[in-house]
């Protein structure tokens, strides 16, 4: 039986190993130890045994070629890496699709392989491919860590996340219909300006709104949300942060 806590984390280590661009191989953090950890949590949920042991053997061999903590990894070792990392992926999902997963005891309505892809991946399913990749990097990350809450039941903790995430987007589109910082500005000044614009569409304000007044919410200590509400967030952010981000991609500067 599969936990889906312990399958998220094989795959944010996994896409750490693939995407990142490693530099420095030993040391806490690095390469060699995300290694470690990979395969730590492969053997751990017995996933695939060929990958476990060429994980460990990638890593004893990194360690003995880059034995200090200044020696960077160079380019045709990393470009082995990534292809190994490929073909890593590809085994694992094949094993994790013929094993019976973990269901949490509270059903998710969000659709559960939607949300393992957005926890592990470097897209997002709930976005277009074009929005996901104009969102700030502060924000992707937030819209990852509001996945991941769902997949553990953390209701409150995804509608704080997501309300974070549609908060930077919303100072990014600020500075790009003001060509002005947001600085320090409250929400509220900064939509109460953006209210003021003529081309400002009149369904985002009141996504904005709707998100400012659940922002104020959670600034309570005693407040805490359930399944329903945390989605209903959630879903209001992503057309929010959708309406932005197409504006901002329709702009000729953008183009």
């Amino acid at each position: 039986m599969l936990k889906l806590r312990n399958i998220v984390d094989v795959g944010v280590l996994l896409g750490r190993v693939y995407y990142e661009k490693h530099e420095v191989v030993a040391g806490e953090g690095r390469l060699a130890n995300l290694l470690e950890r990979l395969y730590y949590a492969i053997n751990e949920q017995r996933l695939d045994d060929q990958v476990r042991d060429q994980v460990s053997a990638t890593k004893n061999r990194l360690e003995k070629k880059y034995p200090y903590t200044n020696k960077a990894l160079d380019h045709e070792d990393e470009q082995e890496l990534k292809r190994d990392a490929r073909v890593w992926i590809e085994l694992l999902s094949k094993s994790v699709s013929g094993r019976i997963a973990f269901e949490p005891t509270k059903p998710i309505l969000l659709n559960t392989e939607s949300l393992m892809q957005a926890a592990t991946n470097y897209s997002n399913p709930f976005f277009d491919d074009n929005v996901w990749q104009t969102i700030v990097e502060v924000a992707r990350n937030d819209f990852k860590e509001t996945t991941r809450c769902f997949i553990a039941a953390a209701w409150t903790a995804a509608a704080m996340t997501a309300l974070r995430g549609a908060e930077g987007v919303l100072r990014q589109y600020y500075e790009f219909k003001t060509k002005n910082k947001s600085g320090g500005k409250k929400w509220a000044e900064v939509v109460g300006e953006l209210e003021k614009l003529p081309d400002v569409d009149k369904t985002l304000l009141g996504y904005l709104n709707f998100i400012r007044e659940k922002r104020n919410e959670t600034q309570h200590p005693q407040k805490t949300y359930d399944q329903r509400d945390s989605e209903n967030i959630f879903t209001v952010v992503v057309n929010a942060v959708t309406a932005m981000c197409n504006e901002l991609l329709t702009s000729p500067k953008q183009a």
